[in-house]
């Protein structure tokens, strides 16, 4: 049941809600889907999904980087009184794709990451959804109580015009205003729950935010009927995203058994009797004998 109700609601905001890109700012939104727009994606928890797909975008940066180059020197204390350096810069080339197996975990994180967020922005559609449709029939309601205490005054007035009164007037008179006062608690009931969706508003988008009925999402005089019901898109695209996160990192665990191979420039330096400086290059790869 409340699945269905879940997939009732979003099927509800069709008519009043359109796509987020048609959001204006949220200082003084005009339009049902404004106001809608705003309460969702200034929602603290979208606001920190939000903020989880900025870091995973930053660590697919970091994963394609390459590893920065190693300065190694050495000097040696002849026994002549001479002295030998040894500089060498090298660079480490990761083998077996290393760096293109990081960026894939990285990807695939980030697209659960977005994932999440739209589930998130899915969860707290349907929450503000219910209470933006409820606000709007909280007014209608209070209209109609409005409506009846004016009923209800007015035929107490005409009872008091009549002066004094039959049994039966009597019994009237105390059976409406007996009615008037339950009105009177009904209505405090309604403005008391209205005054609740109102601070969860502006919980969200601040203190000045206000409840008003052009903003709210019109009265429905026919609800659509629900026969079907289908997984939410981002359940099921977030499974698929951790599958594919999986065979990232398998292909990732599969790079990391290739060992690292540095090479670059190698300068020797030898001064004391005879100063003599040497050029080459240097290679260094860990040999993975002790892990076979």
């Amino acid at each position: 049941m409340k699945s269905l109700m879940t997939v009732l609601v979003l099927t509800l905001l069709g008519n009043v809600i359109a796509s987020p890109a048609q959001a204006n700012t949220c200082s003084s939104p005009k339009t049902p889907n404004e106001f809608f727009w705003c309460l969702v994606n200034s929602h603290p928890r979208v606001q920190i999904q939000k903020a989880d797909v900025i870091v995973h975008a930053k660590a697919i940066e970091e994963a394609r980087q390459l590893p920065n180059p190693e300065l190694a020197f050495e000097g040696i204390d002849n026994q002549d009184g001479g002295f030998t350096s040894e500089i060498s810069l090298l660079q480490p080339i990761e083998l077996g794709g290393k760096r293109s197996a990081r960026s894939d975990v990285a990807k695939a994180q980030r697209r659960i990451a977005e994932t999440r967020l739209l589930g998130e922005k899915e969860r707290v559609a349907r929450l503000v959804a219910i209470q933006l449709y409820r606000a709007r029939q909280i007014y209608s309601e209070i209209d109609l109580v409005n409506e009846n205490l004016e009923t209800f005054r007015n035929i107490q007035l005409q009872y008091k015009k009549l002066g004094r009164l039959s049994p039966e007037q009597s019994v009237s008179s105390s059976v409406f205003e007996i009615a008037g006062q339950k009105m009177y608690l009904k209505k405090d009931t309604l403005e008391q729950e209205l005054s609740r969706v109102e601070a969860a508003v502006q919980s969200i988008l601040g203190k000045d935010a206000k409840l008003k009925i052009s903003i709210l999402p019109p009265l429905k005089k026919e609800w659509p009927d629900i026969s079907t019901f289908s997984p939410s898109g981002a359940l099921v695209q977030e499974l698929q995203d951790e599958v594919s996160l999986a065979n990232a990192q398998l292909n990732l665990a599969q790079s990391n058994s290739w060992p690292n191979l540095s090479i670059g420039p190698k300068i020797e330096h030898q001064s004391g009797g005879t100063s003599d400086t040497r050029f080459g290059f240097a290679l260094s790869m860990p040999i993975p004998v002790l892990s076979l």
